[in-house]
């Protein structure tokens, strides 16, 4: 089938902005490729951010605004898209779909009891009928819906793009995403991309830019570089504290959020630990827990009888200088790279990935994998929203499958 120009847009965690690609994706099936044309960041504004927090937070949420937040976003993202495509001298016309992994702001992934059943569920606002109303292109959004509605976590859904872009024959290798929670690929050399072990191992940078928040009171949201965490020192009985949450232990499949390493588990560490040292060294523990967290995840769930023999790291937490030194001295036997040595762009990857799972969607095929989000089958991901262009999407699904749709 001939190459589709597809526009990713994903916000994370972090509630820090918006990060959108153009990228032009060709092949069949599994087998593609995935080149990036243009991307752009478009951040938060205070106010906007702290409204997101406050909706992502069941003590302060509110159904009116929720529901507002929603469709904001969703003309926000709309502006986002329009925006890649003008710069790019382009029409709506020229873009196969949008995919909008939207604002998660709710994440359950071991359900709640209601009226004797186990309910999973999770939470992405962004309406993608304003995004396809405004934009007139075809979007799919909602992808993490349908994995949990079979039973999966809904998390992570990085593992098959991370196959199609790093995979090897040759080297086994680990792939780590340090986003506001951190996830890891396993690819064994030659691993059929359906067998791949993958999960989150904890927090990434989400309790480090919540505490500078806090220390700096809303002066920072982020440890630049690092340099904060470079000043201070591990302190070991908050350290403790950390590798004690149960989440660590927890048997993959599994995948966390804010729900559990939140504002409110934050809380919990300072009323017990701010009085007892500075800032720096709490920033500097908060930061060395990530990639211990890592290490323990990989020591407890990994086959020990495979050397890895590159990791490479992907996020924001990919930028955190200090982390990566603490990343680099636990994993002293293999080469530590990031997503850019690898061949692939740090900033805007997750962006990609989602445009990635958006075309899989429109060509009919499954976008999770069982084995990571523990769902009982594959599944197409995803919610289409038609455009203008939604017949050029039957016309590819047909291709693709050789079928007789009507």
């Amino acid at each position: 089938m001939e190459s589709k120009k597809v526009i990713g847009i994903m916000s994370g965690t972090s509630l820090d902005g918006v990060d959108v690609s153009l990228t032009e994706i060709s092949g069949k099936g599994y087998d593609l490729k995935v080149k990036l044309l243009d991307s752009a960041t478009f951040s938060y504004s205070k106010k906007l951010r702290e409204e997101l927090l406050k909706v992502s937070d069941s003590a302060t949420s509110t159904v009116d605004m929720i529901s507002t937040l929603n469709f904001y976003l969703g003309e926000i993202f709309s502006e986002c898209a329009l925006y890649l495509i003008q710069k790019n001298d382009l029409n709506s016309s020229d873009i196969f779909l949008i995919a909008s992994h939207g604002q998660t702001i709710c994440h359950i992934p071991k359900g709640i009891k209601l009226q004797g059943k186990n309910i999973k569920s999770t939470l992405q606002i962004g309406e993608p009928s304003v995004i396809a109303e405004r934009t007139g292109i075809t979007t799919v959004s909602d992808f993490r819906a349908r994995d949990v509605a079979a039973y999966g976590e809904g998390a992570p859904l990085t593992p098959l793009p991370h196959y199609i872009f790093f995979h090897s024959k040759k080297k086994n290798r680990l792939i780590i995403n340090i986003g506001g929670i951190t996830n890891i690929s396993f690819l064994p050399k030659n691993i059929d991309p359906f067998k791949i072990t993958a999960f989150d191992t904890g927090p990434g940078n989400m309790l480090i830019d919540m505490a500078v928040s806090l220390f700096t009171r809303k002066k920072h949201y982020i440890d630049v570089d690092g340099l904060i965490a470079k000043k201070g020192n591990v302190n070991l009985p908050l350290l403790r504290t950390l590798r004690s949450n149960p989440f660590l232990k927890r048997i993959p499949p599994k995948s966390t959020g804010r729900e559990e390493f939140g504002e409110l588990y934050l809380k919990q560490l300072l009323s017990k630990f701010k009085k007892k040292m500075p800032m720096e060294d709490f920033i500097a523990t908060l930061t060395f827990f990530t990639p211990f967290a890592i290490k323990r995840a990989v020591k407890e769930f990994l086959p020990q009888n495979i050397e890895i023999n590159e990791i490479i790291v992907g996020g924001g937490g990919a930028k955190n200088k200090t982390m990566m030194w603490f990343l680099k001295g636990l994993f002293e036997n293999s080469k530590v790279l990031n997503f850019a040595e690898a061949g692939a762009d740090p900033d805007f990857f997750e962006a990609e990935a989602f445009a990635l799972l958006g075309y899989l969607t429109a060509v009919g095929l499954n976008g999770n994998i069982p084995s990571a989000t523990g769902a009982h089958k594959g599944r197409i991901l995803g919610k289409i929203i038609p455009g203008k262009n939604f017949t050029e999407l039957i016309d590819a699904m047909k291709h693709n499958h050789g079928l007789n749709l009507k």
